[in-house]
């Protein structure tokens, strides 16, 4: 069963091929597997905090790997919990209608502008993109048969909204997002919005209320704490950076290196290892044949970014090399090479160098590089 799931909404949004996981934190093999297959741009993955292994794990593989995150996930029993009233008795609460939007998106962009999730920590992703994410993500609940948009007012004027997920089958509530306007914040009202929300899912016989936010929003897990919430995991959020479908097809050639060329660059190196030269050696060491030597692959690709893709005035800033399978000598492979615009309009560029025997992946090269000229 695969772990990874296209994520369309994350993927339109960034113009990426994005996929989520929550996955247990050992299956970097299958991971792995499935990032090379879907061809995946970027993969959100959750998993329990602590379990590190898989990101370890995956950098091994030659996957760029960025911690974005901890997530803080907060239960409250409403069996247990007493009904409570605003503290704020001019508050009034509704649900909100698609005549909202324009106020609940006005809203979103007050309240996020600037907030540091996972998707901020990752230097691929447009700063921008990513609010309109929280803006197109509240507007989802308004559409979703399990979810649930309140709006606080005060004299008909929306401060806040809570956007919630009903599970009717397990009985747990949650509380997925919350805002306050800025103009509005330190009089109570998020506090008032958790009562709202908690009194809600109790009054529809819902067992748990859930919550959660990054670890170093301490002011709302304060909140949280005082009515009544407690700790009950936590979630480490990782990206993926594989970009193995992003940028732009620059350059496309069969790719082979005879053995000429092979014992040349042994002769100029100095590198005489006989699972390169011979075919005896190289079978014993487990090889089919002799195979060629990963420096020569790196030069080569040296060679066409230099020359050919980007181009002349390309300087390498750093160059990581992935092998999933050995080159052999005399054999034929498809080398491709993508290179991803640099929005900013500088000279830095991200390039993605694939090295595929068919439909298998044997080299993947990760480049950053500069543009001069």
């Amino acid at each position: 069963m695969p772990l990874l799931s296209l994520s369309s909404l994350d993927s339109q949004r960034f113009g990426l091929r994005v996929y989520r996981a929550d996955v247990a934190g050992h299956e970097s093999k299958q991971i792995a597997a499935e990032l090379l297959a879907e061809e995946c741009d970027l993969a959100i993955i959750r998993l329990p905090a602590g379990a590190s292994g898989l990101a370890a794990a995956l950098s091994r593989f030659g996957f760029p790997v960025l911690h974005c995150d901890t997530l803080v996930i907060y239960e409250v029993d409403l069996s247990r919990s007493v009904v409570s009233v605003p503290t704020n008795p001019q508050l009034q609460f509704r649900i909100a209608a698609p005549f909202d939007v324009p106020a609940l998106e006005a809203l979103v962009a007050d309240t996020f502008s600037g907030y540091r999730s996972h998707y901020s920590a990752n230097p691929f992703l447009d700063p921008a993109r990513v609010l309109e994410g929280y803006k197109e993500w509240c507007q989802g609940f308004l559409m979703r048969l399990d979810g649930i948009v309140w709006l606080a007012t005060i004299d008909d004027c929306v401060v806040a909204f809570a956007a919630c997920v009903e599970d009717a089958i397990s009985k747990i509530g949650e509380g997925v997002l919350y805002g306050v306007d800025p103009r509005y914040a330190g009089v109570g009202i998020y506090g008032d919005l958790i009562r709202h929300t908690r009194n809600d899912f109790k009054s529809k016989g819902f067992r748990t209320m859930r919550v959660s936010t990054q670890v170093w929003n301490l002011a709302v897990q304060k909140v949280w704490a005082r009515e009544g919430f407690t700790m009950a995991s936590t979630k480490d959020t990782l990206h993926v950076n594989s970009m193995l479908h992003a940028g732009t097809v620059s350059y496309s050639q069969v790719l082979t290196f005879d053995a000429a060329h092979v014992e040349q660059f042994a002769l100029l190196s100095g590198d005489s290892n006989p699972i390169h030269l011979n075919d005896d050696a190289a079978i014993a060491a487990g090889f089919p044949s002799r195979i060629v030597h990963g420096a020569l692959c790196a030069a080569e690709i040296s060679r066409i970014l230099g020359t050919v893709s980007p181009g002349p005035g390309t300087v390498l800033s750093q160059l990581l090399l992935s092998f999933f399978k050995p080159l052999l000598i005399g054999h034929s492979y498809q080398m491709t090479v993508r290179v991803m615009e640099n929005d900013s309009g500088g000279a830095r560029r991200n390039v993605v160098v694939r090295i595929d025997n068919g439909d298998v992946a044997c080299v993947i090269a990760r480049a950053d590089v500069f543009v001069k000229g």
